[in-house]
């Protein structure tokens, strides 16, 4: 990748997310492996988006610039899906942690990629429901 197409998604991100698109080490340590056996892989940067709207503007970014994306979640992957491409991007998607909607009559709720199980159950134990 040249580096003035990292030099541009560095400003495009830094423009959009503020300090939550980070190149600290410890960030991209942290997201460089899951629970898996495969080899670590350091991402280019971290972007911890706060909605769908930031999501998509990341993924255009990352098109225009042709820089691949990797989703984390809590990384305890042990498959290896949550490592990112050398030099990707690695899009964390913790803080996009709200429960959009719980219908009881429908069993059915809409989460943001965030919410964990126990999150969820927390919210559902009052309805009689949870999520196994």
């Amino acid at each position: 990748m040249s580096n003035t197409k990292k030099k541009q998604l560095q400003e495009s991100l830094t423009q959009l997310l503020g300090n939550r698109m980070s190149q600290s080490e410890a960030s991209l340590k942290a997201h460089s492996r899951d629970e898996s056996w495969h080899s670590p892989q350091i991402p280019f940067a971290v972007c911890y988006p706060h909605s769908s709207e930031e999501v998509r503007k990341i993924v255009n970014l990352c098109k225009a610039c042709q820089f691949q994306i990797t989703p984390f979640g809590a990384g305890t992957s042990v498959e290896g899906n949550s490592i990112p491409a050398p030099g990707g991007i690695s899009v964390d998607l913790t803080q996009m942690n709200q429960i959009l909607a719980v219908s009881q009559a429908d069993r059915d709720c809409r989460v943001e990629a965030g919410v964990t199980r126990l999150e969820l159950n927390e919210q559902l134990k009052n309805a009689g429901l949870f999520f196994p």
